[in-house]
């Protein structure tokens, strides 16, 4: 586990291939507490005209929880926020390989803050870019949707430029569709 930056109310860590028993027990209790929550979030978004460029099935709680790839405690170690990571097949037509990172990021509603979501997102964007180690080298991309109508506005945007992501595609009932070139490194 890797903590970024602590603030008086919470930590962020990213935790990409480093999940260990204890936080594993910590997100079992997350997901059972907010599940239900994620699931109406996740329903909402994925109920709009589907971005024909992706797969976007919905991910499984257990899912979830095998990728996870940053969480956001807080001050008494409560797990407050996620990131998750799945791996996509992506349109050949995109040129962009046959498969891309897509990361999501839940924080139940009673967590939710600019700034929780900002440092837990910059944690896992910095830590991620550099793990080149624990990524699968044959994907060259991560992708994120702005599918939350409040996410797409100009500082969300101005903050994935900053972090060097793209703006791939817009499609106004979907959301945004950012991209961020990954190096990858092959070693036997």
């Amino acid at each position: 586990m890797s903590s970024y930056q602590d603030s008086e109310n919470f930590k962020t860590c990213y935790v990409f291939k480093d999940v260990d028993d204890e936080l594993a027990t910590c997100l079992c209790s997350f997901w059972k507490d907010y599940h239900h929550e994620f699931w109406n979030n996740l329903q909402k978004s994925r109920g709009k005209e589907v971005n024909p460029n992706f797969n976007l099935d919905i991910p499984t709680i257990k899912t979830c929880q095998e990728h996870t790839a940053a969480v956001a405690k807080s001050s008494n170690g409560l797990v407050i926020g996620v990131i998750f990571i799945l791996i996509r097949p992506l349109n050949p037509k995109l040129k962009l390989g046959q498969y891309g990172y897509f990361f999501n990021v839940f924080i139940p509603s009673q967590f939710r803050s600019f700034k929780l979501l900002r440092q837990l997102t910059l944690n896992f964007i910095d830590y991620f870019i550099m793990d080149k180690r624990n990524r699968d080298f044959r994907i060259s991309a991560l992708l994120c949707e702005s599918i939350i109508p409040q996410m797409q506005n100009k500082y969300i945007r101005s903050f994935l430029i900053r972090k060097g992501f793209k703006l791939l595609s817009t499609n106004e009932p979907r959301g945004d569709t950012w991209i961020h070139p990954l190096d990858t490194t092959y070693s036997l």
